[in-house]
């Protein structure tokens, strides 16, 4: 199939030549890996000065400990978008080892302090139409590169809910509402994945879950973070 498709670059969609298909990543952006690194807030990852907690998280304190995001949605947006919804697992495969690269070259400490990697999750009818979560994608690849277990079946979305980005921050966080349910995760410090933050109202409905079930401390990375929560819309 690589043959008849050769594979692009994940970050430049540049076509690759066979000896970087196992990568996914050309020569000119391995040189230089757009990682988001300087003067974000160890809240969410978004960018604030001198890396103090951003506005956004001071007017709405996120219920996750702290939160790190790999790359600028901008940068994302096309790359997310073949993967949801043109089954690019290819891409999706090569973006969860750039985030497992991330996680060992700028925070090294959440490698020791997690006891688990999991997936915000698709409302199973969702998955089924879908045919996999994207985020389980970027998991499963993390974990064959970091010495972190990948738990599948911890986080559950019990409740189908509307999509998220046709929603304002009041009405997301009241759409995510009850949505989740934990178990498995009792005394656990768990680092839980998204590919995208925007208002940050899915994640901390996964992470009010979690903590219900009993994790000690639950953490956030993201694939990728908008500059402003209405940037996506």
């Amino acid at each position: 199939m690589n043959l008849i498709f050769p594979p692009h670059c994940v970050l430049c969609q540049e076509l690759l030549p066979m000896e970087l298909w196992e990568d996914g990543v050309c020569k000119g952006c391995r040189e230089s890996i757009p990682f988001l690194v300087k003067d974000r807030c160890p809240k969410c990852g978004r960018k604030a000065a001198g890396g103090c907690v951003c506005e956004s998280c001071q007017e709405h304190e996120p219920v996750c400990a702290m939160g790190y995001a790999v790359f600028s949605y901008a940068q994302m947006r096309d790359e997310i978008s073949r993967l949801k919804f043109q089954n690019d697992l290819y891409g999706g495969k090569a973006l969860g080892r750039l985030m497992a690269e991330y996680v060992i070259s700028f925070h090294p400490e959440v490698i020791t302090w997690a006891d688990m990697i999991t997936a915000v999750p698709l409302h199973p009818r969702k998955e089924r139409e879908r045919g996999f979560n994207q985020v389980s994608i970027l998991c499963e690849e993390m974990a064959k590169v970091l010495p972190v277990k990948y738990e599948s079946d911890i986080l559950m979305r019990i409740r189908d809910t509307a999509p998220q980005n046709a929603l304002g921050l009041h009405e997301r966080r009241q759409n995510i509402k009850g949505a989740f349910r934990a178990d498995g995760c009792e005394n656990k410090c768990v680092l839980l994945v998204d590919d995208i933050l925007t208002t940050g109202a899915t994640t901390n409905g996964c992470a009010r879950a979690l903590y219900r079930a009993g994790a000690k401390e639950v953490r956030v990375l993201y694939l990728s973070a908008t500059e402003r929560i209405e940037e996506d819309r």
